[in-house]
């Protein structure tokens, strides 16, 4: 850029209540040059918000979908787009005409690349860039978890060089070409356009808007059966334009919800009893070998004979629990509920109080020898120093690289572990990790076809047409894993320590498919996401038994050690139950959701309703979000007036939930008064 280019600031200004003197032709050829400029990055901006749009809509959609969409997105680019142009006029204003230029430029190309990754993110995992599972990808600056290659990210990197390098040359070219041919002002009737059809978009964006949220500006502007998708689009947009889907409850749902909530605040000074340095009561009478191996990301419908015949065959002869839940949808809960046997609604509370697992302390005081052997890095939102602190084990070992490779060696090492047993009794944690987003399997090995192959080049709406394909992917990987553990139960059996071990194999949390709207895992309370296969052997068991109740992931070391006949007020204090060892199960289930780090939407479930409420971070305060039969994935929203005695079933389950969590402490934890 020219250094004869003339500064506002230094120019002499015209006396108050004159007219300002005409501007330079190369000041008007600049401005100029920004307003072209700029128009080709909205276009651009319009381009990368395009893909979630066009993901959504339904291969049949008509016209007026397809034009509330359009208005949608351009509703989407100008508030996200706004914040550029109001710089650059508050710039240009201030005589800052480089500085309006590079900041108006730079914010565009922000903006757009926002876009471009919330496109193609949110669709997939149902989370926007600046979400909890994003930003703690990046944190970490763990690609593999946000489910790009480094490959992607170059050629990310390299697009973003591309449009900046072409905006500058671009912007020259432009201010050139109107310096040297029309320097002059522009014809009269430039500006009008230009207004016009500036507000012509604005008024389509807003009209598109208004008509996708209610019945639009004339009935059957948009048909009733295209509103949730168009909904769910403006949901996915970088900022939303739509509010929750979720029917509203009941107001006497939602009134008993909050009743119990508030008895539950009454306690909130009380320190749970589970936080206190373990003591021994009774026992153990027996100490068992232990050995859990839990498979990443795993659902229920998984385990079958045709995809998992190892471990089917070993759950014939095994304690089944037909429906187990995992305590969160992505790895930290699940694995807290596991090492706590707490509901993960105490994440927070352990966090503050710096906890360590009373379950793996029982073991240590039982005499337990504690091993890790994990597929993937336990560094995650803090596994290794909350969950599976690494003081607390014998020996930690985790691989990171190739995902087969990785499961191959922890076969091995937990090979090694149970070769190496001595006399005293161990409790070895394996954690397989093939059944993670992409799915892998060595290729040789593909038994169900045809699968997709580069899935991380597919990520986007492709993926949604070739469901089927990622589906068989997983059953690929789900067969991979099925094999390592059975080397693994296999390895106890040779070394005759199957029969005197409990043995526990499970899902850590599900996998969606697009059943409600998105892949992946971390963001939908539906059972594909929530409900796991579970299988426990108990020393010396030879038949089968299913469980017909509720049980979760904060059951499994409760009944464990009523098996081993330890008991410490700790661990009585736990709210997981022996439901795995005796009884038919639980009445209920809970289960959250990761929102900014931490668990904040919950799902209450029974054999008949879903609950689901969503509680801040900080602030005593819950909302009922939902109010749902307990049929299928999700089940069918409820609006009529509760069934007699409902409300008051919804107040003492949510009480109990949060005592026997001691969840009520977590607003104490944070500060509040």
């Amino acid at each position: 850029m020219s250094t004869a280019e003339p500064d506002a600031r230094t120019a002499p200004r015209a006396p108050l209540g004159e007219a300002e003197p005409p501007s330079s032709d190369l000041a008007r050829a600049m401005r100029r040059a920004l307003g072209c400029v700029a128009a080709l990055d909205f276009a651009y901006c319009v381009a990368a918000a395009s893909p979630y749009a066009i993901a959504c809509l339904p291969p049949d959609a008509g016209w007026s979908s397809f034009a509330s969409a359009a208005g949608v997105i351009l509703l989407e680019v100008l508030a996200v787009s706004l914040p550029a142009y109001a710089l650059g006029f508050v710039l240009w204003r201030w005589g800052a005409r480089r500085a309006a230029v590079a900041g108006c430029l730079s914010l565009l190309v922000l903006a757009a690349f926002l876009l471009r990754i919330d496109a193609i993110m949110f669709p997939f995992f149902r989370q926007h860039v600046y979400g909890a599972l994003a930003l703690g990808c990046l944190a970490q600056g763990d690609a593999d978890a946000l489910a790009m290659t480094p490959g992607q990210l170059a050629i990310y990197g390299l697009e973003a060089l591309a449009v900046v390098g072409l905006q500058i040359p671009g912007y020259l070219a432009i201010r050139r070409l109107f310096l040297t041919r029309w320097p002059q002002r522009s014809a009269p009737w430039v500006r009008p356009t230009l207004a016009l059809a500036g507000l012509g978009m604005l008024v389509l964006a807003l009209a598109a808007w208004a008509g996708s949220r209610t019945s639009g500006l004339r009935p059957g502007f948009i048909p009733a059966s295209r509103k949730a998708d168009l909904l769910a689009m403006q949901q996915g947009l970088l900022v939303p334009l739509a509010g929750s889907q979720e029917t509203a409850p009941p107001a006497a749902i939602a009134a008993a919800a909050d009743k119990g909530f508030r008895k539950a605040l009454a306690t909130m000074d009380r320190r749970p009893a589970w936080l206190d340095p373990l003591r021994v009561a009774t026992g153990p009478a027996r100490r068992p070998n232990i050995v859990i191996v839990f498979a990443e990301s795993l659902r229920a419908d998984a385990m079958t004979p045709e995809v998992m015949p190892e471990m089917t065959s070993f759950a014939a002869g095994a304690t089944r629990a037909g429906r187990h839940f995992s305590t969160g949808n992505t790895t930290y809960l699940a694995l807290f509920g596991l090492t706590y046997g707490q509901d993960a609604a105490a994440w927070d509370l352990a966090l503050a109080e710096r906890a360590a697992p009373p379950p793996l302390a029982a073991l240590k005081a039982a005499g337990y020898r504690l091993h890790l052997v994990s597929g993937c890095s336990m560094a995650w939102w803090r596994l290794d120093e909350l969950v599976l602190p690494r003081s607390m084990f014998d020996s930690y070992f985790e691989r990171e690289g190739d995902p087969v490779a990785d499961d191959l060696a922890v076969v091995r090492e937990a090979g090694r572990v149970i070769d190496s047993a001595g006399g005293e009794p161990f409790c070895l944690l394996v954690f397989l990790y093939a059944t993670h987003w992409s799915y892998y399997f060595p290729p040789d090995r593909a038994r169900f076809r045809p699968y997709m192959e580069n899935v991380e080049l597919n990520i986007g709406p492709r993926l949604v047409t070739r469901r089927e394909e990622v589906w068989n992917r997983y059953r690929n990987a789900a067969a991979f894993v099925d094999r390592s553990a059975g080397q693994i139960v296999g390895n106890l059996e040779a070394r005759g320590l199957l029969d005197g071990s409990v043995v526990v194999f499970a899902g850590d949390h599900g996998e969606s498919f697009h059943e409600t709207g998105g892949f992946c895992h971390g963001s939908s309370l539906g059972i594909q996401e929530l409900a796991v296969p579970c299988v426990v052997r108990w020393p010396g068991q030879t038949a089968g038994r299913e469980i017909a109740g509720f049980t979760q992931h904060k059951d499994i070391f409760p009944s464990i050690f009523r098996h081993m006949g330890l008991e410490s007020p700790q661990l009585a204090a736990l709210s997981g139950r022996p439901h795995l060892l005796e009884g038919q199960g639980g009445a209920s289930a809970q289960a959250g959701a990761g929102d900014k780090g931490s668990p904040r939407r919950w799902l209450l479930l029974d054999a008949n309703r879903r609950l689901t409420i969503f509680m801040p971070q900080g602030k005593p305060r819950l909302e009922c979000l939902g109010w749902r039969d307990a049929s299928g994935l999700e089940g069918t929203p409820l609006t009529g007036a509760p069934a007699p005695g409902e409300a008051a079933a919804v107040e003492d389950r949510l009480l109990d939930w949060l005592l026997s969590s001691g969840a009520a402490g977590m607003w104490r934890a944070a500060g509040a008064k």
